[in-house]
C-alpha cells in the first residue's frame, strides 16, 4: 500500500488495521 511502515517511531501499519499499536510488533511482517 503507502509503503511507509514506521512513521515518528510509530507502527502506521497498526494503527490501519488495529486501533492501537501493540507492545510487540508481530503484525508488522503481515502487513510488510
Amino acid at each position: 500500500w503507502g509503503g511507509r511502515l514506521f512513521f515518528n517511531g510509530k507502527v502506521l501499519a497498526y494503527k490501519r488495521k488495529r486501533g492501537r499499536p501493540p507492545k510487540n510488533a508481530p503484525a508488522v511482517q503481515l502487513t510488510a
